[in-house]
């Protein structure tokens, strides 16, 4: 955590950064951590979804399964 989410956090600025943030259905993907618009406030952080261009979609998803293939490689591994 650098010292500007921490400000966020305890301050309660709902402060809007970059950050990776779990997904829940958000841009249509669910169960998985991605870099993205964040909320950051007291309560914790929150993804904001904001509008993309077919093409910024388009690399959104791509690296989201690249995340997804890791992440099922790392499971592989520790099997």
């Amino acid at each position: 955590m650098c010292y500007e989410d921490a400000k966020a956090f305890l301050y309660d600025t709902k402060e809007i950064m970059a950050c990776c943030t779990r997904l829940q259905g958000e841009y249509d993907h669910k169960d998985v951590f991605a870099g993205v618009p964040t909320e950051i406030s007291a309560k914790g952080v929150k993804p904001v979804e904001i509008a993309l261009t077919n093409d910024e979609k388009a690399a959104l998803d791509k690296s989201v399964l690249a995340i997804r293939e890791i992440v099922t490689e790392l499971d592989q591994l520790t099997k």
